[in-house]
């Protein structure tokens, strides 16, 4: 059975900048892979979903999903903890991608701690209200887009992958309103050059786990 990864962004387009290449690494290598959303409810989600769709081909990703919150203070509470802890019972997934814990934003920082307490609350067999066995997550990455991590825990190299990330990121052109291929190559760049990863990389902060599966490749 192959593994399963399992990424969260905020909108499509966060996913492809943030962990787009590493992802690709593990799809390359036989991994299934779900990108979840966590689009606002009201928005254009037909060509939301188009371009998520688009995007998710190029990085060898087999399903995208949304999950649809309501702006304001329970927005990332219990029953978004719920939705996400159900989707990694379901999916259970061996890694995990989000937001770091850094983060600025206040709605990135919330799915970042709504994420965050669904892989503990999957792995609970006691938690009321969620349905089906307990699963482990075995590492929760949390990936940069702007502004760049002050302290990072791991580097990976992408420099095999870079293109299709950038490509993938292109696809959210019509949702982003312009073009950032060129800020988030010359971000990897900087990356893979000040990490000594490679040409390219993308860096992350550790928040839950230890397991690397891509320096596993290296002793294979």
């Amino acid at each position: 059975m192959s593994k399963t990864v399992l990424s969260f962004g905020l909108t499509p387009g966060d996913i492809a900048m943030g962990c787009g290449g590493s992802l690709t690494l593990l799809t390359d290598q036989g991994w299934n892979a779900v990108n979840i959303f966590c689009a606002y409810t009201g928005e254009n989600l037909n060509m939301l979903a188009k371009e998520a769709r688009m995007a998710a081909k190029l990085l060898g990703v087999a399903e995208v999903g949304f999950l649809l919150a309501d702006p304001g203070s329970e927005m990332f509470g219990r029953e978004a903890v719920l939705r996400a802890a159900r989707l990694i019972r379901k999916h259970r997934p061996e890694v995990v991608f989000t937001f770091s814990s850094q983060d600025p934003s206040p709605d990135r920082y919330g799915l970042n701690c709504c994420v965050h307490t669904a892989v503990q609350a999957a792995a609970d067999p006691n938690i009321r209200d969620l349905e089906g066995d307990p699963a482990q997550v075995l590492t929760v990455f949390g990936f940069e887009i702007a502004p760049p991590l002050t302290k990072y825990d791991h580097a990976v190299n992408i420099s095999e992958t870079v293109e299709r990330k950038l490509e993938a990121i292109n696809c959210y052109e019509t949702f982003l309103g312009r073009r950032v291929d060129d800020a988030m190559r010359g971000l990897a760049r900087y990356r893979g050059r000040m990490s000594d990863a490679g040409e390219y990389a993308e860096v992350f902060e550790i928040l839950h786990g230890h397991h690397d599966p891509f320096r596993d490749w290296d002793r294979d």
